[in-house]
């Protein structure tokens, strides 16, 4: 396997991440309290559709199919974030959750789109790169303003509950 062909199976796996988080955004929305996360993470399900696009337009690029092996790291954190979720209420300790989930989910997306803008560069493919350098200055745009909101209350009000009751200072 040569390193086009890599590149090409690692975006079909980024094509499936991405479209799994593009299912998991709209439930993780209603299991959130404080207004301005729930319109980040509306806003970003909008912005993760195009992303999908800007994907199928690389695979045009490269002459490759979109869909291939599945992505079971995303798969696993959605999994995982949605079994703990399952049964909690909308809540300052939901919220700071999900934003610690959806960060890992951002993460992975900010790593992989920043790798695979330097091997489309190294394997003359400027396109791709630019359009993945665009993907990855948006997705690290999305998680600051995660860290924003979790560092200016979210945070700050998940702390105040303890053993389920707010605590005294």
């Amino acid at each position: 396997m040569d390193m086009q062909q890599v590149l090409v199976k690692e975006i079909q796996k980024l094509h499936d991440s991405e479209t799994q988080f593009s299912k998991a955004l709209p439930f993780l929305a209603t299991k959130v309290q404080d207004p301005e996360l729930r319109k980040e993470l509306e806003s970003h399900g909008s912005m993760t559709q195009e992303h999908i696009r800007r994907i199928e337009t690389v695979c045009r690029e490269l002459g490759c199919n979109p869909v291939g092996e599945p992505c079971r790291v995303t798969r696993t954190l959605i999994e995982e974030t949605e079994k703990t979720l399952k049964n909690m209420p909308p809540s300052p300790v939901t919220d700071a959750y999900i934003v610690g989930a959806t960060q890992m989910g951002e993460h992975l997306e900010i790593s992989s789109y920043g790798t695979f803008a330097e091997v489309a560069s190294s394997l003359g493919h400027p396109k791709v790169r630019d359009l993945f350098t665009q993907t990855l200055e948006e997705e690290r745009r999305a998680d600051q303003k995660l860290t924003t909101l979790a560092k200016a209350r979210i945070n700050k009000a998940a702390a105040q509950k303890v053993g389920g009751q707010a605590t005294v200072r």
